[in-house]
């Protein structure tokens, strides 16, 4: 059987206060797949997020992103600063991706950062629909250069050193994570308020 794997790389720069920049290049992640568990299709909308939040990517692990994010340079995903976003692309059998960068704070050096990729999703489309499926992928290795000027890429294990200090995710699994699968507290009251009627009026 004929094996494929869906590629993501990308290239952006993390511009700091001062105009101090590092960069990421290569490949980040094989492996990337939609919901199904099919090599995710090319075209589709990617993004490298920061964990500004400091949370852990609490709210992209846990479905708790609002329905139709803004995934614009620049904004949150969950809390945490989108740096870079991109477009997959599918060739041979395989896909991948290049992304573009962002200017973010010195302050965010050494802070994690990760990988989104979205089910479906036209990488011309920002605003990301309800209940759309995304995957999220990040390493221990992961973590935003404080070096003004270098250029950082990603390597297989055995190859991980100096110039590429980035492990590459070699199996980044399915999109299992959904926008919009936690209800807001406002739906979750007009729901509440629904049932409750339901109820009253059944005991009638």
């Amino acid at each position: 059987m004929k094996t494929t794997y869906a590629l993501i790389s990308f290239f952006f720069a993390i511009t700091t206060a001062g105009f101090s920049a590092t960069s990421l290049i290569g490949t980040s992640a094989k492996g990337l797949q939609n919901n199904a568990g099919s090599t995710l299709a090319g075209g589709n909308r990617f993004i490298i997020i920061v964990d500004s939040g400091g949370d852990g990517f609490g709210a992209a692990v846990t479905n708790s992103i609002a329905a139709n994010v803004d995934t614009t340079v620049g904004q949150l995903f969950g809390g945490d600063l989108i740096v870079g976003s991109g477009s997959t692309a599918n060739a041979f059998g395989a896909s991948s991706a290049s992304g573009g960068g962002a200017s973010i704070d010195i302050s965010l050096a050494n802070k994690p950062f990760a990988l989104v990729w979205f089910d479906s999703v036209p990488a011309a489309t920002t605003a990301i629909p309800d209940l759309t499926f995304y995957g999220l992928a990040t390493h221990a290795t992961w973590l935003v250069s404080s070096a003004d000027g270098s250029a950082n890429g990603f390597a297989d294990p055995p190859n991980v050193g100096a110039g590429n200090p980035y492990q590459q995710i070699q199996s980044a699994g399915s999109a299992t994570l959904q926008i919009g699968a936690v209800p807001e507290p406002s739906r979750a009251i007009l729901a509440g308020l629904g049932l409750m009627g339901l109820f009253f009026r059944r005991r009638r």
